[in-house]
């Protein structure tokens, strides 16, 4: 059953799996023409938020010289279930508190009103969802998902909710009507299911794990929420480019993101909390309260 291991900064999903233990080093069985990335995630895993900031990093830096897909592991299929089996967490009260013990420990924002109002029961229909985008618009995956996200750890919303999936859809632009009849139809099941089997097979079957893999298939793995020291090191341990050490500018990181948190914006422009929010004042970004949290926006 699903547990989080606080040390680790993993989540491990209600699924049984092959892999006996977290591994560091595999040999992956698959086509790989350059370096590939395999981030095994969830829209639900509370770490994988909270390395958000240092992967929106990364990405900014290095993106345009990998190609990465998200595996979409399913972390938890029946909340209620889990809750009774007594292993892990007892109560959403006790997933409320390792919500704010993770907002801590990245200092990224987390809303844990979701857990009062209206538990997420299910993370399964966000991933099918996200599947769901993947087959009719695959260049809004990655909206997507952030959109998913926010929805949940800022907003409070339930995102395991065939309504807010569908809002979500349209605020990236998506077909809201058209949308909701692809999720009642379970377009995206099938390439859900192909990911559970995926983790089962995989060296680390907990989330955040990311997987860097060369030409040869060798994989350097990395699991539990990564610092973008550790990202970047592995890359370049991995593939022959140049380690990025330009300071970005605000005007860019806006462009490129459109949205995002205090602290996401300051580890892109390596800044402090504070100086952050100057320059993105300053940027004429647009800040919005979102579930008592400050999220910029380019105007």
């Amino acid at each position: 059953m699903m547990y989080c291991d606080p040390e680790t900064g993993l989540c491990y999903p209600d699924i049984p799996s092959d892999a006996q233990a977290d591994a560091t080093t595999a040999t992956i069985d698959a086509d790989i023409e350059r370096v590939e990335i395999w981030y095994s995630t969830d829209p639900t895993c509370s770490h994988c938020w909270g390395m958000e900031p240092a992967w929106r990093r990364f990405l900014y830096h290095y993106g345009s010289h990998i190609k990465y897909r998200y595996i979409y592991g399913g972390l938890r299929k029946d909340l209620y279930a889990y809750l009774e089996s007594g292993y892990g967490f007892r109560s959403v009260h006790e997933i409320a508190d390792h919500w704010r013990y993770v907002e801590q420990l990245y200092g990224q924002p987390l809303n844990t009103d979701v857990w009062d109002i209206d538990p997420v029961h299910s993370s399964y229909p966000s991933s099918i969802a996200a599947h769901t985008v993947r087959l009719i618009a695959p260049e809004k995956e990655d909206a997507y998902m952030r959109r998913m996200r926010q929805a949940l750890f800022l907003e409070g919303r339930n995102i395991a909710r065939e309504d807010v999936l569908a809002d979500c859809a349209a605020d990236i632009g998506l077909d809201r009507d058209e949308f909701a009849v692809l999720l009642k139809n379970n377009v995206g099941n099938p390439g859900f299911e192909d990911d559970l089997r995926l983790t089962r097979q995989l060296p680390s079957n907990g989330f955040p794990t990311v997987l860097m893999i060369d030409a040869d298939r060798n994989a350097r793995v990395l699991p539990g929420g990564q610092p973008y020291t550790n990202l970047e090191m592995v890359l370049l341990n991995t593939m022959p480019i140049e380690k990025a050490d330009t300071i970005p500018d605000v005007a860019d990181v806006l462009n490129v993101y459109q949205s995002g948190t205090t602290r996401e914006f300051a580890e892109v422009l390596q800044m402090s909390h504070e100086d952050a929010e100057t320059a993105l004042e300053a940027a004429g970004a647009r800040r919005e309260d979102a579930g008592g949290r400050a999220l910029w926006f380019a105007n």
